[in-house]
């Protein structure tokens, strides 16, 4: 199985941790897993969905920093 293979098949807490430890490929599969339910939410909030994309796109780019 491939590093990117592992990471799919691990649950969102064990990704979490991951990524706290600085790994990338958790993160990255992180923002795949959440990264459209996250848009959707704010787009629910703003009414705008450029803005929505910004949003989200911050949250993780703070997330990850």
């Amino acid at each position: 199985m491939t590093a990117g293979g592992r990471v799919q098949a691990m649950s969102d807490g064990e990704l979490a941790v991951l990524a706290q430890a600085g790994s990338r490929d958790a993160f990255g599969e992180l923002a795949r897993r959440w990264g459209r339910p996250l848009v959707a939410f704010v787009r629910r909030r703003v009414d705008d969905d450029q803005e929505a994309l910004e949003l989200a796109q911050e949250t993780f780019l703070r997330a990850w920093t």
